[in-house]
């Protein structure tokens, strides 16, 4: 629903103070340094032209035209053009806007060089045009477009102006509407509440005036879009819709013209009926329908040769006619129109087409892919087969290699346990012995660094042994490994490590212990390396016939589901799933990671 942002008095100072600002930006352009100006016109030069737009770059049905126009003369053109788009704002206001900033607004934007070709879309911005004609460069050629030709005077065209105009024919489309809908007796005339706007409805009222002893003419007009809408849903039976422009409400409020059919396709309960075929396949029924993409191609190559260094050509083209009758089947189908009522020669688009047409290729495909899966069946039970067999095998693979790791990682620990680190602690005693044998203080010093560095390197190895083989799974058990590893990574580094793991009834099995001790032992490493945690909690309980161990930090956590897992991540799930359990990682950003492992106590499955 569109806001409702001001009314009467609040609308004229709204207008006043977009005068101001454009004003204000005419003056900034004509300060701009000549530095600013000579660097622009070092560009390229290419052809220019100014287009003109009546109420802005999204205001249907003007913002198609100059859509179709710019690439349809910019084809025929030979050479580059630059287009310059510039929107008449004011028009779509019902109040009157001083011209003198805007025209100095074009002037400072074309200071260097005046455009190649001048293209007013529609009618305030023709009007507005051809009533500063001697302003808004003279000597530039001037293509009129876009609108009705009853809005172009002939007495202000210059020698220099061709027109491309259209010509409604609104009795006519009236006529079109009763014979689709010959039970109609209200018609509903919707338009909005600019100048333009308000123009229009008088000339609508003169040409309606034939239907007056046939039709209820019921005129939506100087209301408010809300307003508009539920006048549309009340419509008694037998009312039909003429959409003719809605572009300013009596509130001041713009629209844009294809929300405001959609808005009001979805309320209304009367068919809607328009005038330009862009319109079509948007809510209305159809009927003589005003091509723009004709009008601009048209237009394009009448005012082709002036960009070439040509004349402008003939003065202007026969103002377009609608084309023929087009409608909507989903519309035709939703009003209940027989489409015997339609006029001769009228074509019927969004036609719904029956099962076997819209499916009909697609039903052999699935007959052809029945045949083949038929085919398929037994050889994909036989990979099937296979496919267990191999799994099999590879789990009974990963759990060897991850046994040899394990013993390998033992065997690793005690050789630095027994052999490295007893030879770095004899070395540290040496060098003690060489320290205090020192005959002077500078080899007293030396000594003294290397005995304090060997007995770090001894300390490292030996805590690269317990994390290899960590013993005292097997002399102590698990939970007191737990606790002693927690311990360690709590002295090591800048973090609170919490314990919660209380004595198990019995010794769970040792697969099982090392499987857990190692998931802990990468929990805590992501912790401290990636994560940037504060604080992680670790616990371990007995649950559903086997150990559950949770280990929970507080750091920058990561998005779960925004890419493959880590190495890490893949090595713990590996581990629990070789004996059966059950792994998961929970985390989000900002909100820390937690690792939950189970695995049973009963024997490892084959």
């Amino acid at each position: 629903m569109q806001p409702r942002v001001r009314s009467g008095g609040v609308a004229r100072v709204a207008a006043a103070a977009r005068v101001l600002l454009a004003g204000v930006s005419a003056l900034a352009f004509a300060a701009m340094p000549a530095s600013l100006s000579a660097a622009a016109g070092e560009l390229p030069q290419g052809r220019r032209v100014l287009l003109l737009q009546s109420f802005g770059h999204e205001f249907a049905p003007f913002s198609e035209y100059a859509t179709y126009f710019r690439p349809a003369l910019a084809g025929r053109s030979g050479e580059p053009i630059d287009f310059f788009d510039v929107s008449l704002h004011g028009a779509r206001h019902p109040y009157a806007v001083e011209a003198e900033p805007f025209l100095r607004y074009l002037a400072n934007i074309f200071a260097d060089r005046p455009p190649d070709l001048v293209v007013p879309i529609g009618g305030p911005a023709v009007r507005f045009a051809q009533a500063h004609r001697d302003r808004l460069f003279p000597s530039a050629p001037m293509l009129l477009a876009g609108s009705d030709r009853r809005v172009v005077r002939d007495e202000m065209l210059g020698p220099r102006d061709v027109v491309a105009a259209v010509r409604f024919d609104f009795a006519r489309t009236v006529s079109d509407i009763l014979a689709v809908l010959p039970k109609t007796t209200r018609l509903a005339v919707v338009l909005g509440d600019s100048a333009i706007e308000r123009y229009w409805v008088e000339e609508f009222r003169r040409d309606l005036r034939p239907f007056a002893d046939r039709l209820e003419l019921v005129w939506f007009n100087g209301i408010t879009f809300d307003e508009l809408k539920r006048r549309a849903a009340a419509l008694p039976p037998d009312s039909a819709i003429l959409l003719a422009l809605f572009s300013v409400d009596a509130a001041g409020v713009s629209h844009r013209f294809d929300q405001v059919l959609r808005e009001i396709h979805a309320v209304s309960s009367a068919p809607i009926f328009g005038f330009f075929e862009t319109q079509l396949g948007m809510g209305i029924v159809g009927g003589r329908l005003m091509s723009t993409q004709v009008l601009a191609r048209n237009a394009a190559e009448l005012v082709s040769g002036v960009l070439r260094g040509g004349a402008t050509g003939p003065p202007g083209l026969p103002p377009l006619e609608p084309g023929a009758p087009v409608y909507d089947e989903r519309e035709l189908r939703r009003w209940r129109i027989d489409e015997a009522l339609l006029p001769a020669g009228s074509v019927v688009q969004f036609r719904a087409r029956s099962t076997i047409a819209r499916y009909g290729r697609y039903l052999a495909v699935a007959a052809a892919a029945v045949v083949l899966q038929t085919a398929m069946i037994a050889a994909l039970l036989a990979q099937r087969r296979r496919r267990r067999r191999a799994e099999t095998e590879a789990l009974a693979l990963s759990g060897q290699l991850i046994t040899a790791y394990e013993d390998e990682r033992r065997r690793l620990g005690r050789e630095l346990h027994d052999d490295v680190s007893q030879r770095l602690a004899r070395l540290a005693i040496d060098a003690g012995r060489i320290e205090r044998a020192g005959r002077d203080r500078e080899d007293a010093g030396a000594a003294r660094e290397m005995r304090e560095e060997l007995a770090r390197l001894s300390e490292d190895v030996h805590a690269l042994s317990y994390r290899l083989h960590p013993s005292v799974i097997e002399d102590l058990g698990l939970v007191e490994a737990i606790r002693a590893e927690c311990d360690n990574v709590a002295r090591r580094e800048p973090i609170r490590v919490e314990t919660d793991a209380p004595e198990l009834a019995g010794k769970p099995p040792r697969e099982a212990a090392v499987c857990l001790f190692r998931v802990m032992q990468e929990a805590l490493r992501n912790a401290v390396r990636h994560a940037r945690a504060s604080a992680v909690r670790v616990s371990l309980a007995p649950r559903d016939g086997g150990l559950v161990l949770v280990v929970a930090d507080n750091g920058v956590g990561f998005d779960g589901a925004s890419g493959r897992p880590s190495l890490g991540q893949a090595s713990m799930r590996e581990r629990v799933r070789l004996l059966g359990g059950r792994f998961e990682v929970r985390s989000a950003p900002g909100r820390g990671t937690t690792v939950t492992a189970w695995v049973p106590l009963a024997e490892t499955p084959a």
